[in-house]
């Protein structure tokens, strides 16, 4: 996607259709995106001019854009539905940019872990080891023994630890920022069950915006699916590259439909309005029209299992980050309970 961000694409996107709607030529309209988007001023710029000579706007933007929605904009400038792809195309965005943001609730539970580990930490290193040797006396509990020596490792390594712990953030960031791991986590999470259900429901609403402003653009179903499936995690992908090679065979509902796969074809998973939109679509042929009716239900429905999930998973990570700060507190309380033993006895 180059330098260009979701954000970036949408409001584009919306300010483009507006402005076709509206009755302005397209030269006009992308002239006009520079005062809009200043920090593609020149890219905007250039687009402009290769439209004054005749060119295409998609051939300017397949640098900076995504290869699936560029492909929509080449179909639309050949039928004269420009305007309709930037409108779904913004629309495309919109949602990628919402089930974005709802990520946000997955880091609730890692939140709660680390404060946790860090009051742990605390009592283990600071607290522990100080009150027991103010006390003094008495059979030393596992707990106390452990905090001494959690105390001297800390206390005496402490730049190492630091070191590394940044290498180890690093590291991992370094391979989420690898190709192909990030949809190595997705599918890890797609074997986890409400999570998995979640999971499916987002990404293939959002697959089905793209599939209806593909269909929208005039491409046919094989072209559709083809460049769609780039918009799907990895191990999502195999099913709708399967209906590709079939559909024209086939048919849409067969294709499509999970109780007429072989037992290991990953279309058995797909979401149950995946299906039905493909189904009646067959009747139709619009399948725009059905995936535009489907994938807000999908996007819904996940955010839905998502936020269950993330409430199971936020109240586990409350129930251990609680034992975390409980345990070095039950160890004080035993060593003082055997300090006051030993002193009256």
């Amino acid at each position: 996607m180059a330098n260009h961000t979701i954000d970036d694409i949408e409001s584009a996107a919306s300010a483009l259709a507006n402005q076709l709607s509206a009755g302005i030529n397209l030269r006009e309209a992308v002239g006009r995106m520079v005062r809009l988007q200043p920090r593609h001023a020149d890219m905007w710029a250039t687009a402009a001019e290769s439209l004054s000579r005749g060119g295409r706007l998609s051939a300017t933007l397949e640098a900076h854009w995504p290869e699936g929605v560029v492909a929509a904009l080449k179909a639309g400038e050949e039928s004269g539905s420009l305007q309709e792809v930037m409108k779904r195309t913004a629309a495309s965005m919109q949602v990628k940019n919402t089930v974005k943001k709802i990520w946000g609730k997955l880091m609730s539970p890692v939140i709660a872990l680390l404060a946790g580990f860090g009051v742990l930490m605390f009592f283990m290193v600071a607290v522990i080891p100080k009150l027991a040797a103010s006390m003094g006396g008495g059979e030393e509990s596992f707990v106390l023994k452990a905090s001494v020596l959690t105390s001297k490792v800390v206390l005496g390594y402490w730049p190492l630890l630091i070191a590394a712990l940044a290498g180890l953030a690093f590291a991992a960031r370094q391979w989420l920022k690898a190709p192909g791991n990030i949809d190595r986590v997705i599918m890890t999470g797609d074997r986890i069950p409400v999570l998995g259900e979640a999971l499916r429901n987002l990404y293939f609403g959002m697959w089905a915006y793209q599939m209806a402003m593909l269909d929208a653009a005039g491409l046919p179903a094989r072209q559709q699916l083809t460049l769609s499936a780039r918009t799907l995690p990895e191990g999502y992908r195999d099913g709708v590259m399967l209906m590709a090679s079939e559909c024209e065979k086939r048919g849409l509902a067969e294709s499509s439909d999970p109780d007429k796969q072989p037992e290991d074809d990953p279309r058995r998973a797909w979401p149950f309005y995946i299906s039905t939109a493909f189904a009646i679509a067959h009747e139709t042929g619009r399948i725009d029209q059905e995936m535009q009716r489907c994938a807000p239900i999908l996007i819904d429905e996940g955010i839905k299992k998502l936020t269950k999930a993330a409430g199971v998973a936020d109240l586990g990570a409350k129930v251990a980050a609680a034992v975390m700060i409980g345990l070095p507190l039950l160890g004080y309380f035993t060593q003082m309970s055997n300090s006051l033993t030993k002193s009256f006895s």
